[in-house]
């Protein structure tokens, strides 16, 4: 069975600020679907982050963000993402 666990609020923040860059809320509101689409797919492979978690920070509604289907629906795993602590 697969571990169902979430992510708190301020690791996933770090985490999606990470992945998209120089993006912020404001901007990805302005993307083209395709665009929109391929950012949410990104984002909805990271382990742990949940379609909830992505609508809220992204700003995207979750119908949105629930919508941008992932064709292979993989998850890649949290190290991934993480910075290391030093």
């Amino acid at each position: 069975m697969e571990d169902k666990s979430r992510l708190s609020a301020e690791k996933a923040k770090q985490i999606i600020k990470n992945t998209l860059g120089d993006y912020i809320a404001s901007q990805l509101q302005s993307l083209g679907k395709e665009e929109r689409v391929r950012f949410l797919r990104q984002l909805k492979r990271i382990e742990g982050l949940s379609i909830r978690q992505i609508a809220t920070i992204t700003g995207f509604t979750f119908n949105v963000a629930a919508k941008a289907q992932d064709r292979y629906k993989r998850t890649v795993p949290l190290y991934c993402f993480i910075e290391p602590e030093i």
